[in-house]
């Protein structure tokens, strides 16, 4: 199989953020009544999902407002706790360098998050996304899309690819909706709560643990 465009997820698989998600998700679900969040409970049910889907399950029955400004209340948690990484928040080692790749072979690639447009923002200006991804490429929870399966769809849509894409995702979430994609493929980054699932998903051709495994062979894994 060969594919036609590359499309990143970016929490968890160009930045290793998890902590800062399962903080921000804990002062959230605390502060609606419920108890905190852990690492296994993100990994395995909550990483991948658009905010509403999780506040959802938090809170059920709520409007449209109420959950548009909790997400917004648990991102701004996220950014203050990310912002102070120690270091400074930086990409996954690989990650500019598979990008430059990419873009001397002239294969599209494209973000599809399930962050939040004011996430976005913040990460295209920390970390100089721009110089490397068309930002109208950018797939992100608008709030217009069912699922991550539709997100990928549109990302596919707007690199002219269909479904042939290469996936790299992290969540368990994104790797069943990368796998609803006939034409996909999937190269995972490595959780160490998912060992036991990665059988299940034959799409997935890899599972690394940054991008300087896959570099010297990413072409041919893309091209056939």
């Amino acid at each position: 199989m060969n594919y036609s465009a590359v499309s990143f997820d970016f929490n968890g698989t160009l930045v290793k953020d998890g902590p800062y998600h399962v903080e921000a998700w804990s002062r959230i679900s605390q502060e609606l009544g419920n108890g905190s969040v852990s690492r296994e409970l993100m990994d395995t049910r909550y990483s991948g999902m658009p905010n509403r889907e999780i506040l959802r399950l938090m809170k059920p029955g709520q409007s449209g407002e109420f959950y548009t400004i909790w997400s917004e209340k648990k991102e701004a948690y996220y950014r203050e706790a990310f912002a102070d990484t120690p270091g400074g928040p930086h990409l996954v080692s690989g990650a500019e360098e598979l990008f430059r790749i990419l873009k001397e072979n002239q294969i599209p690639f494209n973000l599809c998050s399930a962050s939040i447009a004011s996430n976005i923002a913040f990460y295209r200006e920390t970390f100089h996304l721009d110089q490397w991804i068309d930002p109208s490429l950018i797939v992100y929870d608008d709030g217009t899309f069912k699922n991550k399966i539709a997100m990928y769809e549109e990302s596919g849509r707007r690199m002219h690819a269909g479904t042939r894409l290469l996936i790299f995702e992290d969540a368990l979430s994104g790797i069943r909706s990368a796998s609803a994609l006939n034409e996909a493929g999937i190269i995972a980054m490595r959780m160490p709560n998912l060992e036991s699932e990665y059988p299940a998903y034959p799409k997935i051709l890899r599972v690394i643990d940054d991008f300087t495994e896959i570099l010297p062979e990413i072409i041919t894994m893309i091209r056939g």
